[in-house]
């Protein structure tokens, strides 16, 4: 199983490996925080949104077109592996921006590798906090 794969369309796929080093998957915290009048900190935790930031060195073009599709679904199912369970979670996420610089190869225009790929997906639905567990 790969490290990260989207269901598109009914079918899931696998994306490719980031580079090592290259992948971080960690749950953001939502919080309402405060402090009282003696200066103790009130921490109360709303909920978590998962957060996978990703990049890669090199993507071929076939590559680099299955990343920058993923921005045109407002949500999909994201299986990912989760270094703190080790086990894979799967959310609902969203893609953000691709980066990526191509590297034209002749006159044609025609674009057969990508270099310096970043890609994060962040959870669209937040989930609900349960004390001291990871979701």
């Amino acid at each position: 199983m790969a490290l990260v794969e989207v269901e598109i369309n009914g079918s899931w796929v696998a994306l490719p490996s980031p580079d090592v080093g290259a992948y971080n998957a960690y749950p953001n915290i939502r919080e309402d925080s405060s402090e009282n009048g003696v200066g103790s900190l009130i921490r109360k935790i709303i909920g978590i949104r998962w957060k996978i930031e990703q990049s890669w060195s090199q993507l071929t073009d076939d590559e680099y077109q299955l990343l920058m599709s993923l921005k045109y679904f407002s949500e999909f199912n994201c299986k990912f592996w989760c270094p703190a369970t080790k086990s894979f979670l799967t959310k609902k996420m969203m893609a953000g921006d691709i980066t990526g610089n191509g590297t034209i190869q002749n006159t044609n225009y025609n674009i057969t590798q990508y270099s310096g790929g970043k890609l994060n997906f962040v959870q669209t639905k937040a989930d609900k906090f349960r004390e001291g567990i990871i979701l």
